[in-house]
């Protein structure tokens, strides 16, 4: 399998196992609703990462895809900063256009819907190690045991 797609695999991964307590937090933090230390949370956080694996698929298949694609034209590093640019734009764009209509939600309750999904994505994009093939080589000639 393509180290791209691992990588890309890995931080979807992270953002649909994270996601739903950042959520909660920050509905409990900003919004004064639910309880992260109650029983129902706990018994409800397979069902929302279930829930968020089923949703989030076409998320997870777009990031396979721009990764696996950008993976070929540069290093790890840049692919990690461009792919945090372009989710970041994503959101932006998502917070403009949910906040424009006359009865849209505030823009506390747009970052708390947001923010919980973003972060975790964005430390997952920098958390988890990428190894292109350019890695691979470099290793390989440099590795003195050869």
């Amino acid at each position: 399998m393509d180290p791209a797609q691992v990588y890309s695999f890995k931080v979807w991964l992270t953002m649909v196992i994270v996601a739903p307590i950042l959520q909660a937090l920050a509905n409990q933090l900003f919004l004064h609703s639910g309880d992260i230390l109650s029983i129902a949370f706990v018994k409800d956080y397979p069902l929302q990462v279930g829930v968020l694996i089923v949703l989030t698929c076409p998320l997870g298949a777009l990031l396979t895809f721009m990764i696996t694609r950008m993976s070929k034209e540069g290093t790890a590093i840049l692919l990690k900063k461009r792919v945090s640019i372009a989710m970041g734009i994503v959101i932006v764009l998502i917070f403009i256009g949910a906040s424009l209509p006359q009865n849209s939600y505030s823009p506390l309750q747009l970052a708390v819907m947001l923010l919980p999904f973003l972060l975790p994505m964005l430390l997952g994009v920098w958390i988890c190690r990428l190894e292109l093939q350019e890695d691979y080589e470099d290793s390989e000639e440099t590795d003195p045991q050869m």
